[in-house]
């Protein structure tokens, strides 16, 4: 359970940072809707880190968040970073904040990114669509099963029965 506590009347909250342990304000946490008290887990120099290690070797690196070029392209910040670019876009619609290297290196992730999310629901879809059809052959299978039974229950019943011929 994240630790707040209210400094002096007039300052700001602090919150107990849960990679580095420390107690720090508000202000040293990065913003989260999906959290209780709005703020991530992490401090923000955790936070830095953690993103870094993760980051693939020789991909760039994002602007500093205190910088004017990480407002522009955070979603919190600004509403235009959600739009989706048009057809025909060219780097020249960009926003200036961001130079034409940085914006290259995106759009090459971005492309990247879509590629390997469009390889996983084409899996995902032939693995459902088998799974569909595995379980429409069983139930057919299961309901053929139960027919012969009857038809076969049938026809046993009535070899059983003797036979009536007419005589004349």
């Amino acid at each position: 359970m994240e630790q707040e506590e209210m400094t002096t009347l007039g300052q700001e909250p602090t919150k107990h940072c849960s990679k580095c342990g420390s107690m720090k304000p508000h202000s040293d946490f990065y913003r989260s809707s999906a959290s209780s008290d709005g703020r991530q887990s992490y401090c923000k120099e955790c936070m830095r880190i953690a993103v870094a290690r993760s980051r693939p070797r020789g991909a760039a690196a994002p602007p500093p968040p205190d910088s004017p070029a990480f407002s522009a392209i955070e979603p919190e910040n600004n509403e235009a970073a959600l739009e989706v670019p048009r057809v025909g876009a060219s780097l020249s619609d960009a926003p200036e904040v961001l130079g034409r290297e940085e914006l290259i290196v995106a759009v090459r992730s971005l492309r990247e990114e879509r590629a390997l999310y469009e390889e996983k629901i084409r899996a995902l879809y032939h693995l459902v669509s088998a799974t569909i059809e595995l379980q429409i052959r069983e139930a057919v299978r299961d309901k053929m099963d139960v027919l012969l039974e009857v038809v076969s229950e049938e026809i046993r019943k009535r070899s059983a029965e003797p036979t009536h011929h007419h005589e004349e």
